[in-house]
């Protein structure tokens, strides 16, 4: 059975054209001279860096878990240094990514960008700078280099809590303009990433718990602490109360965020339109969702170091 005839062009467009119906193809209605032909090379080439910066994200997060075990610190060190190695391959990634996604591709193209991504790397949030911080203070922590460790706890609570002004900044812009729609899907790509990041960090934080956990918790005996050790210990709860008071801002943000807003029209007292309830409820049950969500990661964050 022969597939259907493409359909005609829009009027005015030169040379060959293309069928949209066909997932596999990447559409331009520009006319034929004015088109992208690296377009299916140059999407391939940010899929393959995004992949590759997840990749390196999610063994680092694996690495991490398995330096938090109770084996002896010389134990760890072939590891840790293979978890810095990441680190700095991570960064290199994200550079990456920051050269293929392009915020400023032509409107006209008919192709699904990737919008989160670039409202990743394009983020005024520090985000390479926390991930491959709060990871190296792992990595500090599990070879007890608490003085290391210290240092890179206050540098990673000065991104937190600069990343938190950044995020409600850029919000409060995005809110002032005039065009509610794309303003909306913006505002909640910043904050998926930004509450990522923040699943992250909880996890890391809790990991550094458990390597700052004094030995008599571990063995059941009595043992005293360094004063390093103490340090990188007073350093981690700074951490702590910092991720902590951004969770917070989170929250009063996402209390005040914006409802959906129906186009009024002439017919509006004669037409109802039919998704408005849909796009209300689930407004609602994603705050509430997301909402609950951070009331969690509250409570575990003050579970840690008691």
């Amino acid at each position: 059975m022969a597939a259907p005839a493409p359909p005609p062009p829009p009027p005015g467009a030169d040379g060959p054209t293309t069928d949209n119906r066909d997932l596999k193809v990447i559409v331009n209605w520009q006319p034929y001279e004015q088109r992208d032909h690296t377009i299916q090379q140059r999407s391939f080439e940010q899929d393959g860096a995004y992949v590759q910066l997840k990749e390196a994200l999610l063994q680092a997060v694996s690495t991490c878990t398995e330096l938090a075990d109770t084996r002896p610190a010389a134990d760890k060190r072939g590891q840790a240094e293979a978890l810095r190695t990441l680190l700095a391959r991570l960064g290199e990634h994200y550079e990456k990514c920051q050269q293929k996604y392009d915020k400023k591709e032509a409107t006209g193209l008919s192709v699904p960008l990737p919008s989160r991504i670039i409202a990743l790397v394009n983020s005024p949030v520090p985000y390479r700078e926390l991930y491959v911080g709060m990871f190296t203070i792992v990595a500090d922590l599990s070879l007890n280099q608490f003085d290391d460790a210290a240092a890179q706890c206050e540098r990673v609570q000065r991104l937190v809590e600069r990343s938190v002004e950044l995020l409600s900044q850029s919000l409060t812009e995005r809110f002032s303009c005039d065009d509610p729609g794309w303003v909306m899907r913006e505002a909640l790509e910043d904050m998926a990433n930004y509450c990522e990041f923040i699943g992250f960090i909880s996890y890391a934080i809790g990991l550094c718990s458990e390597l700052l956990a004094p030995a008599s918790q571990k063995k059941k005996k009595k043992t005293g602490q360094s004063p390093a050790e103490l340090r990188a210990a007073a350093a981690a709860r700074a951490l702590n109360d910092a991720t902590l008071a951004s969770l917070a801002t989170l929250d009063n943000i996402f209390e005040l965020w914006p409802q959906y807003v129906v186009t009024s029209t002439p017919l509006i007292a004669d037409y109802k339109c039919p998704v408005e309830e849909r796009l209300k409820s689930g407004h609602a049950e994603m705050l509430t969702d997301i909402r609950n969500i951070l009331k969690k990661k509250t409570k575990h964050l003050k579970s840690l170091f008691q």
